[in-house]
């Protein structure tokens, strides 16, 4: 084959390899601007015990795809977070319990969650479905029921604290029920109040339950005492509410503002203890003696945590995390499943297309092909940063320091910096030398497949090719596989990496 053969070859077929590397970049782009939004936000504690669960909802052709991740802060000292669960739907409420956390979802399902695992939890009795948990001091899971026969959904979107359906007040539908340990079975304690219109909130102060709820403007606290519901506040309705878990009963009502404002409702009248941000998507808890309310703001959304200590001075805010996304939809899945398919279609024309050359051939034009040994330790060599980087994120991440959903500055831009060393160093020293550091150490470098000396055009997409590697891994096979050792890379550009001991012929000249 001459070289304007070779030429002509090389752009006619290239094509259709450079367009599948823009494809894959628009795939990857197209995922990465896919993220959902963040519609709840969940926090819950028990003493030191902390978690947060983010609920998100796709967009557009995903929405009804829900997605709700519970984290757990396992290092208090350090701020470690871990994830203890993911559930493709939403979660409503939870609840703290020694050790274990009870997790509500919407469909009234109860899990019970530690962070090496998870276990169902027990069912109420038939009729009746969990839309309200607590836990007492003494270890018991408290729940508050509706009877399937008398609930309805509202229309609007609501947040956890805020009433989440109605209810037939007259039909007493809702009761509440207690488990001694969120494992045994459920007791029935009582029914709630007539006036109960709307889901309350609830909350167990020692083994004392304490509800919350609105009714003709205003919140009524009430607490059940000598097996009667006993009215203890009154107050100004809020846009959310709920009882927050501590040594004492506590409100936080949440202005239009996005302001909360905590309450001692233990006293008459309630005493104002504190005010803390909280845009929505956003909740409010007790974590220890301080106070943390925790909201998703910015875009890409972020968790980010403000707090009041016990001697009553304000901290944050502090990020925790970036959001989590919904996991790629089925559309994705298939635009990946269908690139791979093509990539693979095209390098199997490849090698039909351009068989090995003869061993007589190759050593006429001055080519001995690279051995694998030594083609191996150069390719590890060229990577070594982006090797160095994934080395140092992964135990990070795999020890909970780092969330794989954390925010760009911890994860996303140190990869982007090593990879981009990682292509530039290899280009460059192939356009000017012919070889990068790892071929240059080992005695090797870069050529047309006719021996000559490869173009800067082949050698820029040979290098950009190194994206697929880097992302697939698949396609580092073809090295294994192909007659003349040639990666991805190779066989779009119509390249070899040779031994440099070789000499190319006198003839050879720039492409």
């Amino acid at each position: 084959m001459n070289r304007r053969s070779l030429d002509s070859h090389f752009c006619s077929r290239s094509l259709l390899r450079l367009g599948l590397v823009l494809l894959a970049i628009l795939c990857g782009a197209s995922n990465a601007s896919a993220e959902s939004r963040v519609v709840d936000v969940l926090v819950e504690s028990r003493q030191e015990d902390y978690w947060v669960c983010v609920v998100t909802q796709g967009q557009g052709a995903d929405a009804g795809v829900v997605e709700s991740s519970v984290r757990q802060r396992t290092d208090v000292t350090g701020g470690v977070w871990t994830d203890i669960a993911k559930l493709q739907t939403r979660v409503t409420d939870l609840a703290g319990l020694d050790g274990r956390l009870a997790i509500l979802t919407i469909d009234g399902d109860i899990r019970l969650v530690t962070t090496g695992g998870g276990t169902p939890g027990p069912r109420l009795p038939n009729g009746y479905v969990a839309k309200r948990l607590a836990s007492s001091a003494s270890g018991a899971l408290y729940a508050l029921a509706v009877s399937t026969g008398t609930a309805t959904r509202p229309t609007t979107q609501v947040t956890i604290q805020s009433s989440e359906l109605t209810i037939d007040s007259a039909s007493n539908a809702l009761r509440l029920f207690v488990s001694k340990d969120g494992l045994t079975p459920w007791r029935a304690v009582t029914a709630l109040p007539s006036d109960t219109g709307v889901l309350p909130s609830l909350a167990v102060y020692g083994d004392v339950p304490w509800i919350a709820y609105t009714s003709a403007d205003r919140v009524i606290v009430r607490t059940y005492k000598d097996a009667a519901w006993v009215t203890v506040a009154e107050m100004p309705a809020g846009s959310t509410f709920k009882l927050l878990a501590g040594a004492k009963p506590v409100l936080g009502l949440r202005s239009s503002a996005g302001v909360y404002s905590v309450y001692d409702v233990s006293v008459v009248p309630p005493a104002l203890l504190h005010t803390i941000p909280a845009t929505q998507p956003a909740d409010i808890a007790f974590v220890g003696p301080t106070l943390r309310s925790v909201a998703a703001e910015g875009e890409p959304p972020v968790l980010v945590q403000r707090g009041i200590d016990a001697n009553g001075q304000s901290f944050g805010p502090d990020q925790i995390a970036r959001a989590l996304p919904v996991g790629p939809n089925t559309h994705d899945q298939w635009m990946q499943f269908a690139l791979l398919a093509l990539m693979t279609v095209a390098m199997v024309l490849s090698f039909r297309a351009r068989p090995a050359l003869p061993k007589e051939v190759l050593e006429r034009a001055g080519v001995r092909v690279a051995p694998l040994s030594r083609r191996i330790a150069a390719g590890v060599i060229d990577a070594s940063p982006y090797i160095a980087v994934n080395a140092y994120l992964y135990p990070k991440i795999g020890g909970g320091k780092l969330d794989v959903n954390a925010v760009p500055s911890d994860i996303f831009i140190p990869l982007v910096i090593a990879m981009s060393v990682y292509l530039l160093h290899t280009t460059i020293g192939e356009i000017i030398y012919g070889k990068s550091i790892g071929k240059m150490l080992f005695g090797l470098r870069v050529v047309s497949v006719d021996g000559s000396r490869a173009s800067v055009g082949r050698i820029i997409l040979r290098n950009l090719m190194r994206i697929l590697d880097v992302h697939l891994l698949l396609p580092l096979l073809f090295v294994f596989l192909s007659p003349m050792r040639q990666r991805i890379g190779d066989l779009a550009a119509s390249t070899i990496v040779v031994d440099a001991e070789k000499k190319p012929p006198t003839n050879a000249g720039n492409t």
